[in-house]
């Protein structure tokens, strides 16, 4: 018991560690959320106005309800946003719009979904934004982070900004203070960068400067016009060598050769390290998962464990079958009115579920096999079998096409396994019925005088 109370203690440290993880990024609104509840709840306490408030704020808002907490954040849905020239709004907006426009000062942090984004006055902090087009005229004081079809910069960014779209523009008239890192389909840079870029586009347009050290990788090439300048040194990759003028290059400069495959095994090879890190993920959660379920419903596991143990190629045979038969039952439950919700609610989330947890019986029985426990496992504690088990099911999962079929397999025998427990009424399904009296061929003959 104390084995497994260690286990389950470290699994609580591991998800602690992975909550806190996660939170970290919003650390900062998380602290300022917190101290405005705070100050909400001490004004309300003292008979003042409470710092959470429901705002139909029609100067800035042309439609839709908004959220300020404790004055600091903004939360809202709207048909458009405007900050009006020479005004300023002391708020960190979280927003979902049509229209986002800042002409006068945001004074804080900006996080906006819209089609149209225009920044033509101060934004003092960091701006996230996805949208349609976004074209920033003004100042923004920190970082930005923008996604959108179209980018246009005239104005100042006074940290890093990083850029993902299909056209950036970068005009004579802006500049990013920090540095740069975009991807686009057509770049074109005329403007300033004071610190190093690292760009990665279609095709390449520079007439601009880049104050730092320069990456440009491009498909379609690097056309450099008058007043291009890179400061550091240039690492470029492109479809051909380029020949610089004198005096456009500061440090030194690196060719790669970029071959027509290129593309094609650049894909391949993220696709493989994306679906490792995603079976690394997955095999992390596994642990936290199956460890939790086990240790919860130890009797039930052993039990499930046990009958892949002593009935293998049943629970095989009944994971198959099953397999095939629940999606078309799912679908003709939904097809037919009266059973939607049940098929809905009750036979897809069951479904899901029972593919989900069937890998850890199977684990369990792999791991008592391994530790030659036998006819302990239903004795032992079932958490220690169940992670050395998940090892190695993951282990012969990762391994190219074989694993595929061998993590179907695994599903077969602990979906069957599960599926014959005594609750689901298939404890003795495909067994011969057994017919009453005997039935055996009889001792003695009539006629050859030795009945009786």
């Amino acid at each position: 018991m104390s084995a497994e109370r260690n286990i389950i203690a470290s699994i609580v440290v591991i998800v602690i560690a992975l909550v806190m993880g996660l939170a970290a990024p919003a650390a900062a609104d998380g602290v300022a959320l917190g101290k405005a509840v705070t100050a909400a709840v001490a004004g309300a306490a003292s008979g003042g106005t409470a710092g959470i408030q429901m705002i139909d704020d029609s100067v800035t808002s042309s439609s839709g309800t908004s959220i300020t907490i404790g004055n600091t954040m903004r939360i809202e849905q709207t048909g458009s946003f405007t900050v009006p020239e020479d005004e300023t709004y002391a708020h960190d907006v979280y927003m979902w719009t049509q229209s986002f426009n800042v002409r006068g000062t945001l004074d804080g942090d900006a996080c906006v979904w819209a089609q149209w984004l225009t920044i033509d006055g101060t934004l003092t902090q960091d701006l996230t934004a996805f949208a349609q087009d976004v074209t920033i005229n003004g100042i923004v004081g920190d970082d930005v982070r923008v996604f959108a079809q179209n980018v246009y910069i005239h104005g100042t960014i006074r940290g890093d900004a990083l850029i993902g779209a299909a056209n950036l523009v970068i005009f004579d008239d802006a500049v990013i203070e920090g540095s740069l890192l975009a991807g686009a389909g057509q770049v074109t840079h005329r403007g300033t960068v004071k610190g190093d870029a690292r760009i990665a586009g279609g095709e390449l347009t520079m007439s601009g400067v880049i104050d730092g050290n320069a990456e440009l990788f491009t498909d379609g090439g690097i056309t450099l016009l008058d007043g291009a300048h890179v400061g550091g040194d240039l690492i470029y990759q492109g479809p051909t060598q380029i020949e610089f003028g004198s005096g456009i290059i500061s440090g030194t400069i690196t060719f790669k050769q970029q071959d027509s495959d290129d593309g094609i095994t650049a894909v391949v090879d993220f696709a493989g390290r994306f679906k490792s890190l995603m079976h690394l993920f997955g095999f992390i959660a596994a642990i936290i998962a199956g460890s939790i379920i086990i240790a919860v419903t130890s009797d039930h596991a052993r039990k499930t464990a046990n009958i892949i143990r002593t009935k293998p190629l049943k629970s095989v045979g009944i994971g198959f079958i099953a397999f095939i038969c629940m999606p078309i039952i799912i679908v003709l439950s939904i097809v037919f009115i009266v059973t939607i919700p049940f098929g809905f609610l009750v036979l897809t989330p069951a479904y899901v579920i029972a593919l989900y947890v069937a890998k850890f019986y199977v684990a369990l029985w792999l791991g008592n096999a391994i530790l030659r426990r036998g006819d302990a496992i239903m004795t032992r504690s079932p958490v220690p079998p169940m992670l050395l088990g998940l090892l190695g099911v993951y282990i012969i999962t990762a391994i190219p096409v074989i694993g595929t079929l061998a993590g179907v397999i695994i599903i077969f025998f602990g979906f069957g396994a599960l599926l014959q427990r005594k609750e689901t009424g298939l404890a003795t399904a495909f067994e011969p019925t057994p017919v009453p009296g005997d039935v055996g061929l009889p001792s003695a003959f009539p006629g050859t005088g030795t009945e009786g």
